[in-house]
């Protein structure tokens, strides 16, 4: 992987530890905690679209 690639990925996965740690409990209803809490990750059917929501708020292309 060329070092755009790592950094690209080391944002990514910043992100997603952003995510679940502040934007899913501050931003979200019961249902995706519940989810969350539960070990459901970014790809579960029901967080997906609130996972590419943050993520298109967050300016990732």
């Amino acid at each position: 992987m060329s070092w755009q690639e790592e950094k690209r990925q080391a944002e990514y996965e910043r992100l997603i530890e952003k995510f679940f740690e502040k934007y899913i409990p501050e931003c979200c209803d019961e249902r995706i905690n519940q989810l969350a809490e539960n070990g459901e990750d970014e790809r579960h059917p029901e967080i997906e679209p609130v996972f590419d929501e943050y993520l298109e708020e967050n300016g990732w292309h």
